[in-house]
């Protein structure tokens, strides 16, 4: 199977990239810039030069046509997203996160590309106190509370329109807080870097929302889920919530400094606000997904990891 995918020099794009390499599928990255900080991590570089790499941007859809025709691509992977604060370039969030995505389903139709697996967002579904119920169910109802949330509102919204009108097998993938090895700890979700990834590359972390408990999800589980999103019968449902373990912030840093008890590690008062606790039954009957990692061995794992670098560079 020949591959697209886009955000493959990001978090969770390196770790979809690595899983696709070892499947020993034909992978096309198509990115915007070259930065491997991240796939430097968990990819030799001798690995690296068998990957091909094509500069562009989703925002041109006639580069994407040509890429996908060129290379006879035969499924698209789409993660490339605006990650920074939306609200401060609104316009931004709408060209790169709406007309990128609707970019990639039009590419798909136009080429006759029949799957495309998209990330979208647990951020959604807005605050729990918005649900009566105690669980989030899949297709439980949206209040959007950020420019970002917003534009995954709409992609899930048009995505069912390329799926009525078109028969493509669009399926978008609600992550919840991704963590683990390369997590950044300056973007969305920088939290996750700030208590987990810093203190054990001996920085202090500095932890915001430490009153509130996220659902964490491993990133090898999130590049899993993915995989299976590949492979799956299309039901025609378009988007499945991808979830982990709910935790509290203070019990994921007690996870910290069982492992690292000098750790520097101040949590700031305050909560999130989104919904964390969810029904995925739906997820797991459909997809086939649930978590491999709990909370405590993620961590550990993304602590040993780091330690492994560091004694490297030593």
């Amino acid at each position: 199977m020949k591959y697209l995918l886009t955000g493959a020099c990001g978090f969770i794009g390196a770790y979809v990239l690595r899983d696709l390499y070892d499947r020993g599928e034909d992978v096309v990255c198509y990115v915007r810039n070259k930065n491997f900080t991240i796939l430097n991590k968990i990819f030799k570089p001798e690995e690296l030069e068998q990957i091909t790499f094509v500069k562009g941007d989703v925002r041109d859809l006639a580069n994407l046509i040509n890429t996908c025709k060129t290379y006879e691509i035969e499924r698209i992977i789409h993660l490339a997203t605006l990650l920074a604060d939306p609200s401060r370039n609104a316009s931004e969030a709408v060209k790169t996160n709406i007309l990128g995505t609707v970019n990639i389903f039009d590419a798909a139709r136009i080429l006759g590309i029949k799957r495309v697996i998209w990330s979208s967002s647990q951020t959604v579904f807005g605050p729990q106190n918005m649900h009566p119920q105690p669980l989030i169910a899949n297709d439980g109802p949206f209040y959007p509370l950020s420019i970002y949330a917003a534009t995954k509102v709409f992609l899930e919204t048009i995505s069912k329109n390329y799926r009525d009108e078109y028969g493509l097998e669009i399926i978008g993938l609600r992550y919840t807080i991704v963590y683990g090895y390369g997590r950044s700890a300056s973007d969305n979700g920088g939290y996750a870097g700030q208590l987990i990834n810093r203190p054990a590359y001996g920085q202090k972390g500095v932890v915001r929302y430490g009153d509130d408990a996220p659902n964490w999800i491993y990133v090898k589980d999130a590049s899993y889920a993915t995989m299976l999103a590949c492979d799956m019968e299309f039901t025609g449902r378009t988007a499945y919530t991808v979830a982990g373990e709910v935790k509290p912030m203070k019990e994921v840093r007690d996870i910290v400094l069982s492992i690292l008890p000098d750790a520097d590690i101040e949590l700031l008062p305050g909560i999130f606000g989104a919904g964390w606790v969810f029904d995925t039954s739906i997820t797991e009957k459909e997809l086939g997904y649930k978590p491999k990692y709990s909370a405590a061995a993620g961590v550990k794992e993304t602590i040993e990891l780091i330690q492994k670098e560091l004694a490297a560079k030593n």
